[in-house]
């Protein structure tokens, strides 16, 4: 098979990945087999989770993790080097911007808990120091009081530095850092999402002035409104009640 084939295939493969072990493991065989053209399908790859949704773009990830158990076998360890200096590229490709068209940012935050066992699996595979650290700061609550502050003024997220481009450090260890430091603060946003969803004292005003005077049956309503945006949420993102 030359290069041209392999691309092909591999494009094909990975544009209909599903979430099975199984598949995930048929593409890194594929993969370490044709190692002598791993320039070549590692551009493939990157190409791929440009082109999917989101829900191929997670698949690709848990292929990603399998890719370098395979490749931890091989005396060679091909790929590795690549995917481990592009791993905060490629979170930020699982875990994307919002879009000004796009108003609530639950859907595009519905990759975090997967990517996160993913990046756990992948940093002990490459034996990666700062991992209990990390695993730690994952579970506690990362909102800031300038957070807070932002939310009572109602002000948004502001996610662009997550995305601005940065010089990669040349040590494994390093850009795992990079990686870990990005996923914890879309974990951040993520907490500061469930603090924006909840009504607001303007949002009761407004209900009691358009509902009338029955404040009591009102507030019941916006809390069960309020529980069931929160429900929803905790369910799509995986996360901790604050």
């Amino acid at each position: 098979m030359d290069s041209f084939e392999a691309r092909v295939y591999l494009t094909k493969q990975l544009s209909s990945l599903t979430p099975s072990k199984q598949a995930a493991q048929q593409c890194a065989k594929f993969l370490l087999k044709h190692k002598d053209l791993q320039d070549d399908l590692y551009s493939v790859i990157l190409e791929s989770l440009d082109a999917a949704d989101l829900n191929i773009r997670i698949n690709i990830f848990q292929f990603l993790e399998e890719l370098i158990l395979y490749c931890q076998h091989d005396s060679q360890k091909p790929y590795i080097s690549s995917i481990i200096k592009d791993m905060k590229l490629i979170l930020t490709k699982i875990l994307p911007p919002k879009p000004d068209t796009v108003s609530c940012e639950t859907r595009l935050l519905t990759n975090l808990h997967a990517a996160y066992t993913i990046l756990v699996n992948i940093s002990k595979s490459c034996k990666f120091k700062n991992i209990k650290e990390y695993k730690t700061k994952y579970s506690s609550n990362l909102l800031t009081d300038m957070d807070r502050n932002r939310i009572e003024l109602q002000l948004q997220f502001d996610e662009t530095p997550l995305y601005t481009e940065k010089e990669l450090p040349e040590s494994i260890d390093s850009q795992l850092d990079c990686a870990w430091e990005f996923l914890l603060e879309k974990r951040r946003q993520s907490h500061s999402f469930l603090l924006e969803s909840r009504p607001t004292e303007n949002d009761r005003n407004v209900a009691k002035r358009t509902f009338g005077k029955s404040t009591g049956k009102m507030d019941r309503k916006l809390n069960s409104i309020s529980f069931t945006i929160l429900s929803t949420s905790l369910t799509l993102l995986k996360i901790n009640p604050l």
